[in-house]
């Protein structure tokens, strides 16, 4: 099973924010850390992800400086 990412800059995630509801991705903020999860929701400045150990976490839009989200591709 690969994955292939699909990287979207902080700048046009209100444009392409339908597409990222429950996709696995990494959300690079601006202090440089990396918060790796599951989008469950997007509403007005904020971006709601749920990491592996289910503890949900909310990030203002303007915190984000890139999301990569990784799809499966099939062999």
């Amino acid at each position: 099973m690969g994955k292939r990412q699909q990287r979207i800059a902080g700048s046009d995630l209100k444009i392409k924010s339908s597409g990222m509801l429950n996709q696995e991705c990494n959300l690079v903020l601006k202090d440089q850390s990396v918060l790796h999860g599951y989008v469950y929701a997007i509403e007005g400045e904020q971006i709601f992800v749920e990491d592996n150990r289910r503890h949900r976490h909310s990030v203002s839009l303007q915190e984000v400086t890139e999301v990569i989200l990784e799809k499966v591709t099939p062999n």
